[in-house]
């Protein structure tokens, strides 16, 4: 039997990965997990590149969860080498009566611990609290941090805090602790629909924050504002600047725009104002 050489079964699983959340790429790269080992190595980095836990496209959220962690530890033996190592970006989309249960917030605090360790870890992280309408001027929408269990609480800050996690996206979690971004490695920032809580929940000492070279957001009022400038370093080497149309009126937050854009006015290199249409 002739092997195809490893360069030319790479190049097939690249392209294939490009299209891997669509059959039939997505059928043919779970078929190469059979064929042989160097296939099912290069398969599982494509497969479990992107993997996301999503409540609102799989109602029974527990099980998804459930399905993840027997696969995802480096002693699965689902899995043989587990694969998390795989995984460099994590999505959690939740809404609040699904974070409810106690053996859900377990499940997802033990699936964010095994995302890193000393040998790999990942690219970013995203955290979505679903909710169908978002209120005015960033009311206690989504799901509540505190709400999450503090379990779960310290799972997220120890993977914000991985040395290779460089992207963080946090939509629709209200009362956010001030100091999450502290002791980070992030330099890109996306925050919608958030706020931040007044009380240091983290509590200890302040760690230093990262330099920030991206941050994309639609939350402009003051409890976000003044969070993001309290650290000056933290938003004056920001590049790319990108302002999200949200529910507040343009005049409100005009002023709270211009705050961060003087703040990183001499390094900024792209800058994106989206404003909301009052078109019914």
């Amino acid at each position: 039997m002739v092997s195809l050489p490893q360069e030319l079964v790479d190049i097939i699983l690249v392209n294939l990965g490009l299209y891997v959340h669509h059959e039939p790429a997505g059928f043919a790269l779970r078929s190469c997990l059979l064929v042989s080992a160097a296939f099912a190595a290069s398969s599982r980095r494509h497969l479990f590149r992107s993997v996301e836990i999503n409540g609102a496209r799989h109602p029974d959220i527990f099980s998804r969860a459930k399905a993840l962690k027997d696969i995802i530890s480096p002693n699965s033996a689902a899995s043989g080498d587990g694969v998390a190592q795989y995984i460099k970006e994590f999505t959690i989309k939740l809404d609040e009566k699904q974070s409810r249960p106690d053996g859900l917030r377990w499940l997802l605090a033990d699936i964010l611990d095994n995302l890193h360790n000393e040998s790999y870890g990942i690219d970013e992280l995203t955290l979505h609290g679903i909710q169908s309408n978002y209120g005015i001027n960033h009311g206690n929408v989504g799901i509540s941090w505190s709400g999450l269990g503090s379990y779960f609480n310290s799972a997220f800050v120890a993977l914000c805090q991985s040395p290779r996690l460089r992207k963080l996206k946090i939509t629709g979690i209200f009362c956010i602790p001030p100091t999450l971004f502290d002791g980070t490695f992030i330099n890109g920032l996306h925050l919608s629909y958030i706020t931040f809580s007044y009380a240091d929940l983290l509590g200890g000492p302040r760690l230093p924050r990262p330099q920030l070279d991206l941050l994309e957001t639609n939350s402009v009022c003051p409890n976000i504002i003044d969070n993001l400038v309290a650290d000056p370093s933290f938003v004056s080497h920001i590049r790319d600047l990108r302002f999200l149309a949200g529910h507040d009126t343009p005049q409100a937050n005009t002023r709270h725009r211009h705050r961060l854009i003087a703040m990183s006015g001499k390094v900024i290199k792209h800058l994106c104002v989206t404003i909301a249409s009052c078109t019914p």
